[in-house]
């Protein structure tokens, strides 16, 4: 997430449209505060704790492979305020810092929804990690790091920027957010992200 906002910093800007109301129904919503971005952009809030999240993940990442170098994609792990949201936040970007996400990212939603075994606490994340090949040493300090905290404070900016109340919930193009409660389904959850990534930003 940091060094997503760092390439962006000089090409974006964040803007207020007043009077910009959430549609009453329909497959999306155009979020109070749009964030302007530089390039077509596909933000992905979830949890790790999330039943939904989880069966969704292998649509995502089949979906993902089709997406255009173009198109950048950005996942936001949430938290709801929850202490135990903010640790599997925590563990999303401990995999992202320590350089091991595409491993640490499945395992912690398989080690949740199927093998039942909770990540509670910042013992149970270091023995994670550790258990990944990872010194614990290295877990430590980047757990403590400034970089973690930064990563958490982004993430938690942009949820409440986009106004984030469940998951898993997309925004494209920093202007339109959906679900598949909107759209009906997950089939047509991505169709309707693949046309949200087409829609000109200042159509309303």
């Amino acid at each position: 997430m940091t060094k997503f906002v760092a390439r962006l910093t000089l090409a974006v800007a964040f803007v207020f449209i007043a009077g910009c109301e959430p549609k009453p129904d329909g497959p999306y919503r155009i979020v109070p505060e749009p964030l302007e971005v530089s390039q077509p952009t596909v933000f992905e809030f979830f949890g790790y704790f999330c039943p939904h999240c989880y069966q969704l993940e292998p649509m995502v990442k089949a979906w993902r492979r089709k997406l255009p170098p173009s198109v950048a994609f950005v996942r936001v792990p949430v938290s709801f305020g929850r202490p135990q949201g903010r640790v599997l936040m925590r563990a999303y970007y401990l995999g992202e810092l320590l350089g091991v996400l595409d491993k640490s990212h499945p395992m912690v939603f398989q080690r949740i929804h199927v093998e039942r075994r909770p990540i509670a606490t910042d013992e149970d994340l270091i023995s994670f990690f550790v258990a990944l090949g990872i010194p614990r040493a290295k877990v430590e300090s980047t757990l403590a790091s400034d970089a973690l905290k930064q990563e958490l404070e982004d993430a938690e900016q942009l949820a409440r920027r986009f106004r984030i109340d469940s998951v898993p919930t997309f925004v494209v193009n920093g202007r339109y957010r959906t679900d598949a409660g909107m759209t009906g389904s997950a089939r047509k959850l991505f169709a309707e992200i693949d046309r949200l990534l087409r829609k000109r930003q200042s159509d309303q």
